[in-house]
C-alpha cells in the first residue's frame, strides 16, 4: 500500500502447500494489542491477574500490564490428560471457579470437575469420569456429570457448586473428600417450578454464582434462580424476555452489592436474522431489572470484583465500570478510541490502512474518520487530520498525503494537516478502497471495479483499465477489455506499484503495465486483500491454499513464497521501549500494509492499533570508527569520528550519537560533551561526528572517551554502536596560559528546555583570577527570528580553575526548518591570550 518502492518487477509462482518457516517478529508500536482470544468463555480474578478461560485452555492476564501468556491445556488442541501447564488438556471447558489457591474447571465435553493448582499449573480431575456420562452421585470418579457449565466456589463451606446442565441439576462437591451430591432438580426432569430438592425444576441451569451469605444464583433459561443451600429451597427472582426472541438464555451470572448481573443471549426470527447479548442489572431484594448493555457488546459468562464487571464471550473480553457503565477492552486489550499517547497510551477505533515516509506511519482510523500520524522511533501518536468520511487507502508524495473516501479522494499537508478534495469518485455499492503514488500520479482501485489514473497537477481521473460498474469475471486484457472484481460485493481491495507495474490484490493476484495497461493475472493461490511493494519483493496478506492467513514475500521473477508471518499465534510485543509489555495474539489481523522502501520493515493496522514487522532481509548496519589524536598545548583541536552505513538507501536514514565519559571527562574539561542526529540521505553512506577536544601544558597519561550511537530509524541496526577516542599527551611541561571556547550542538525541542552549554578552557591553572568577556553573535540562527535569548556578560576563572561553561538558552518550536547557528565570542581577556574567541552553536531541528 502506499509507499513506493521504483524497483525490479517481481512475478510471484504459486507457493507450495505448506507453509514456509515464518522469517519475522512483530511488534506493536501504538495503540491497544489487538484481542488475544479464540473463544473466551469464563474468568474469575485472583489478585492482579485475571484467568480467562480460552478454547481448550486458560490464559493468564496481568491487568496492569497486559501481559499474557495460556496457563494451562492448548486453545486449538482437545483431550482429557491431567499434567503441568501446556501438558494438560481440556474439551470445551465452559466454567471456572477460584478459591484463591486453586482454579475449578467445569470441564463440559469431558463431563468431568478439573483442579488447577495456581502455583505450579498442576491440572488434575478431581470428581467425574470422561467419557462415562451420568448423573449418579459419588466421591470423585464415581460421580457422573452430563454437560457441567457453570462453576462457583463457596468458601463457607469449603464446597464447589456445579450448574449440571444437561441432567437439570445444582450439584455440591465437598472439596475435602471430593464427594458429590445433588442438591436441587431432577436428572432429566425440564420445567421451571419453583421447590425444594428433587421438587424443583430447571430448564438449562447455565451461569452460576454466589454473594457474600453464600446464596447461589443460577442463570436458568430466560429466568434467574435463587437457591439456598441450606435449605434446598428454589424461587425465581427474574425474567428477561424479548418479544419476537427465542433461544433465550441466561448464560453468564455475577453478584455484587446487593444486585445480581446477568448476561443473556438472544436470536431474532425475522428476514435479517440475528443474534444479541444484554447484560441485565437485577434488585436481589425486589427483582427489579435494569438493562445496563454497552454498545456492541456480546458476553457468555461475567465476573465483577465490586468496582468492575468483565464480560467474556469468543474473541471479546469486555471490562466495564460499573459505577458508570463505562466499558473497554479488559487489561487493555482491544481498547477502542481516539487518544494521543506514546505507545500503548494511544487508542485507535478502526485503522484500516498506514504509508510510511521512513520516519513516520500515517494511518487512516475509519470509524473516527481521523488520520493519525505515529512516530516510528518513539510509537507516539498524535491526530493530524479529522473530519474524513470513512477514510480507506492512503498514500503520500514528498509533501501530501492522499486519502480514499466513498465519495472523493482527500488531499492532506503533512505540515499542517489541512484536508483539500483533490478529485470527487463515482458512486459505487463499495466504496473506494486503496491507491498508490507514483510519479505525479495516483493509481485507485475503486469499489466499482475500475482502476484510475489520478494525475495530481491537474485533478484529472480517467479509468486506466476495467470498466467502472462492471464486475466479475477478471478477466485479462487491455485497458477497457480487462476486468477486475469477483463479483459487486467483492472488488478489488489493495494496490501498490515497483514503479513499472501495478500490482492488485483482487482476491487473486493481478498486474497492471503502467505504460500500456495490459492486465494479467500472475498467481491465484488463494485470497489475497493487502499488498505493498518494497526492496525489490511483493509483500501479499494472502490465505494460502486453506494453509493460513499471514504476510508472504517473493522475491524473485518465478521465486516461490516465503511465508513472513503467520497471521495466528504470534506475540506482539510493544516496541520500542525495553520496559513494553507482552501479549501473544491469536489473530495479528493484517488490515493495511506498508513499507519502508528496502522493505527491511513492513507496517500494519490491525484492528485498535498499529505495528511493525521486521523481516528476515538483512537491515542496512551503522558502525562506528576509534580515533586518536593529539590533545595540543592549548586551545581546541577535534577527535573527528566516522560513521558508515553499510550500503546506500532509498530512504533517510538517522541515528543519534552522544558522548560519553572514560578516563577523559567533559566535567574536568578534556573535551566538549555534546549529543546530536546524523541524518543519511538516500545514497550517502558516510557521516562524520566532530568532537571539541581541550588542549593544556600539563604532562599526564594519555586519556580516552566514547562516542555512542542510539536510536537508529529508518530501518537501520547498529553493529558497532561506540567509538572511543584516545587523547595522545603531548606535554613535557607547562607553559604560558591560553583561553578559548568550543563549539556546541544542541536539539531545539519544543519549548524553553532546551540549553546551548558552550566549553572555555584555560590551559593551565592560574595563581589569581583571571576573566573574560562574552557575548552572542547573530548567524542563520538570530535574536529577531526568536531563536535563542541574548547572553552577555563576564566569566572568571578563580585561582587553580582551568574550565567554566556559558549557557545559552535556547527558543523551541515546532516549524520544520534547516540547522541553524549562531555564535558565542570572547573579548577582553585580563590576562591569557585568546587562541580561540569564537564558539559555533548548531541548533538542530526536530520537527
Amino acid at each position: 500500500m502506499a509507499l513506493v518502492a521504483a524497483l525490479g518487477v517481481t512475478p510471484l509462482a504459486i507457493p507450495p502447500a505448506g507453509a514456509t518457516r515464518p522469517t519475522a517478529t512483530a511488534r506493536q508500536l501504538a495503540g491497544s494489542i489487538p484481542s488475544p482470544y479464540i473463544d473466551a468463555r469464563d474468568a474469575v480474578k485472583v489478585g492482579n491477574d485475571l484467568f480467562v478461560i480460552d478454547g481448550n485452555a486458560i490464559d493468564r492476564i496481568d491487568v496492569t500490564t497486559s501481559a499474557w501468556a495460556v496457563f494451562a491445556g492448548d486453545r486449538t488442541v482437545s483431550g482429557s490428560v491431567d499434567g503441568y501447564g501446556a501438558a494438560a488438556r481440556f474439551n470445551v471447558p465452559q466454567g471456572l471457579a477460584t478459591d484463591g489457591d486453586n482454579l475449578y474447571v467445569a470441564d463440559s465435553n469431558n463431563d468431568t470437575i478439573r483442579r488447577v493448582r495456581i502455583g505450579n499449573a498442576e491440572v488434575s480431575t478431581i470428581a467425574g469420569q470422561v467419557g462415562l456420562v451420568g448423573s449418579a452421585d459419588g466421591a470423585g470418579a464415581a460421580a457422573r456429570f452430563n454437560g457441567p457449565k457453570g462453576i462457583v466456589v463457596v468458601p463457607d463451606e469449603l464446597s464447589v457448586y456445579i450448574a449440571d446442565s444437561y441432567n437439570r441439576t445444582i450439584r455440591k462437591l465437598t472439596l475435602a473428600t471430593a464427594a458429590v451430591t445433588t442438591v436441587a432438580g431432577m436428572p432429566g426432569a425440564v420445567g421451571s417450578v419453583d421447590g425444594i430438592g428433587a421438587a424443583a425444576r430447571f430448564e438449562f441451569p447455565d451461569g452460576i454464582t454466589s454473594d457474600a451469605s453464600g446464596v447461589l444464583w443460577i442463570g436458568d433459561g430466560i429466568k434467574l434462580r435463587k437457591l439456598v443451600p441450606s435449605t434446598r429451597a428454589v424461587t425465581t427472582r427474574a425474567a428477561f424476555t424479548d418479544p419476537g426472541a427465542f433461544n433465550q438464555n441466561a448464560m453468564g451470572v455475577a453478584v455484587s452489592g446487593g444486585f445480581v448481573y446477568v448476561a443473556a443471549f438472544y436470536f431474532i426470527d425475522t428476514e435479517d436474522g440475528g443474534e444479541y447479548w444484554k447484560i441485565w442489572k437485577v434488585n436481589a431484594a425486589t427483582g427489579g431489572v435494569v438493562d445496563i448493555t454497552p454498545p456492541l457488546l456480546q458476553a457468555v459468562d461475567l465476573l465483577t470484583d465490586g468496582v468492575n464487571l468483565w464480560a467474556a464471550h469468543g474473541p471479546r473480553f469486555t471490562e466495564i465500570t460499573l459505577a458508570t457503565g463505562a466499558s473497554r477492552g479488559a487489561a487493555g486489550i482491544a481498547a477502542a478510541g481516539q487518544v494521543d499517547g506514546r505507545g500503548a497510551a494511544a487508542r485507535f477505533t478502526n485503522p484500516a490502512d498506514t504509508t510510511s515516509d521512513g520516519l513516520n506511519l500515517y494511518v487512516t482510523d475509519r470509524a473516527t474518520g481521523a488520520v493519525r500520524k505515529v512516530v516510528i522511533a518513539t510509537g507516539a501518536v498524535t491526530t493530524l487530520a479529522t473530519g474524513l468520511d470513512q477514510p480507506r487507502g492512503i498514500t503520500h508524495d514528498a509533501t501530501d498525503l492522499y486519502v480514499a473516501q466513498p465519495d472523493a479522494v482527500a488531499r492532506i499537508s503533512k505540515a499542517t494537516g489541512a484536508v483539500s478534495t483533490l478529485v470527487t469518485l463515482p458512486t459505487a455499492s463499495n466504496p473506494a478502497h486503496d491507491l498508490v503514488y507514483q510519479g505525479g500520479h495516483l493509481y485507485l482501485v475503486h469499489g466499482d471495479c475500475a482502476v484510475y489514473d489520478i494525475v495530481i497537477a491537474t485533478a484529472t481521473m480517467t479509468a486506466l483499465a476495467g470498466v467502472p460498474g462492471q464486475c466479475g469475471n477478471q478477466t485479462d486484457g487491455t485497458g477497457a477489455a480487462a476486468r477486475f472484481g469477483a463479483g459487486a460485493s467483492s472488488p478489488p481491495t489493495s494496490i501498490t506499484t515497483d514503479g513499472t507495474n501495478l500490482w492488485i490484490a483482487d482476491n487473486r493476484l493481478r498486474k497492471v503495465v503502467i505504460a500500456t495497461a495490459v492486465v494479467t493475472t500472475v498467481a491465484a493461490p488463494g485470497t489475497a486483500d493487502s499488498l505493498t511493494h518494497a526492496g525489490g519483493s511483493l509483500y501479499v496478506v494472502l490465505d494460502v491454499n486453506g494453509t493460513g492467513r499471514g504476510v508472504y514475500r517473493s522475491d524473485a521473477p518465478g521465486g516461490a513464497y516465503t511465508l513472513v508471518i503467520p497471521d495466528r499465534g504470534q506475540p506482539l510485543t510493544y516496541a520500542p521501549t525495553s520496559a513494553s509489555t507482552t501479549a501473544a495474539g491469536d489473530f495479528l489481523w493484517f488490515n493495511g500494509i506498508a513499507a519502508d522502501s528496502a522493505g527491511h520493515r513492513l507496517f500494519f493496522a490491525n484492528g485498535y492499533g498499529v505495528g511493525m514487522i521486521t523481516d528476515a532481509k538483512v537491515p542496512p548496519q551503522l558502525t562506528i570508527g576509534d580515533v586518536t589524536t593529539n590533545e595540543g598545548d592549548g586551545g581546541m583541536a577535534q577527535a573527528v569520528f566516522t560513521v558508515r552505513l553499510s550500503s546506500p538507501q532509498p530512504d533517510l536514514i538517522s541515528v543519534v550519537y552522544l558522548t560519553n565519559d572514560g578516563s577523559a571527562t567533559s566535567a574536568s574539561g578534556d573535551y566538549v560533551g555534546q549529543s546530536g542526529r546524523l541524518d543519511f540521505a538516500p545514497g550517502v553512506v558516510e557521516q562524520r561526528v566532530k568532537v571539541t577536544v581541550n588542549g593544556d601544558m600539563a604532562n599526564e597519561a594519555n586519556e580516552s572517551f566514547k562516542v555512542r550511537l542510539v536510536w537508529p530509524s529508518g530501518g537501520a541496526v547498529l553493529a558497532r554502536a561506540i567509538g572511543t577516542a584516545t587523547l595522545l599527551d603531548d606535554d613535557p611541561n607547562g607553559g604560558s596560559a591560553t583561553l578559548a571556547i568550543g563549539d556546541v550542538s544542541v536539539v531545539e525541542g519544543d519549548d524553553l528546555s532546551a540549553l546551548a552549554v558552550f566549553p572555555v578552557r584555560l590551559s593551565s591553572a592560574q595563581g589569581s583570577s583571571v576573566s573574560v568577556n562574552f557575548g552572542t553573535v547573530d548567524g542563520s540562527a538570530t535574536l529577531a527570528g526568536g531563536d535563542y535569548e541574548p547572553r552577555l556578560g563576564t566569566l572568571s576563572f578563580a585561582p587553580g580553575v582551568t574550565g567554566a561553561t556559558v549557557f545559552v538558552k535556547l527558543t523551541g518550536d515546532y516549524r520544520p526548518e534547516a540547522l541553524e547557528t549562531f555564535s558565542l565570542v570572547l573579548s577582553g581577556s585580563t590576562g591569557p591570550t585568546i587562541t580561540r574567541a569564537s564558539g559555533a552553536g548548531a541548533i538542530i531541528d526536530d520537527d
